[in-house]
């Protein structure tokens, strides 16, 4: 067991398979999974979207406080953030931003937790298809969030190394995210040395 906070930071473009990885792990791997992995609830202020998983804590911007926070940003004119509460000793994983990722590598600097990167990459078909599953239309909203990602996640894997990067188009990413995490909890990979590429 480690003596500082790690933080499974999943990653990855719109549609790309990052609440349904929480989901089969909340699903699949134990009935007590929160003993073994805590999973982080972030808190936002944007309206829920269709069919979202229950990821985030949707608050008013009034009960926000950001020194409650490990990291935060203001997405266009939304809150995203990660209450300091939410972060356990041991191991937890939840989604970020790659803004967020950038805080959080920062604690990491100053020797408060130990973040893994996991990327997931899933073709722009399957991710399309997937959106358009979810939300029926093809939208405006559709186009700004791929393109946005594209150079977002262009910039972020430029300038940093990715622990992980899981092949997002099946449903078999979850259990290879599983092995990666086995072997961490282990002790028998090195944050570079594991990849499903």
């Amino acid at each position: 067991m480690t003596n500082k906070p790690v933080i499974f930071a999943i990653c990855g473009p719109a549609a790309s398979g990052k609440d349904t990885l929480i989901s089969m792990y909340k699903k699949l791997c134990f009935k007590n999974a929160q003993s073994v992995m805590h999973i982080i609830r972030q808190d936002t202020t944007r309206p829920k979207r269709s069919q979202e998983e229950d990821t985030y804590n949707f608050k008013e911007l009034s009960n926000i406080n950001e020194q409650d926070y490990i990291e935060y940003c203001y997405h266009r004119k939304w809150f995203y953030g990660t209450p300091k509460e939410e972060v356990k000793e041991g191991y937890n994983l939840g989604i970020f931003s790659p803004a967020a990722i950038e805080q959080l590598l920062k604690l990491q600097d100053e020797g408060q937790i130990e973040v893994h990167i996991i990327f997931i990459q899933t073709s722009f078909l399957v991710r399309l298809s997937r959106y358009f599953l979810r939300e029926r239309k093809i939208s405006f909203e559709l186009i700004r969030r791929f393109i946005s990602d594209a150079v977002d996640f262009f910039k972020f894997k430029k300038k940093h190394h990715l622990d992980f990067v899981l092949l997002g188009n099946s449903k078999k990413c979850y259990f290879y995210f599983m092995l990666y995490f086995s072997q961490v909890f282990l002790g028998k990979t090195s944050k570079s040395s594991f990849s499903n590429k």
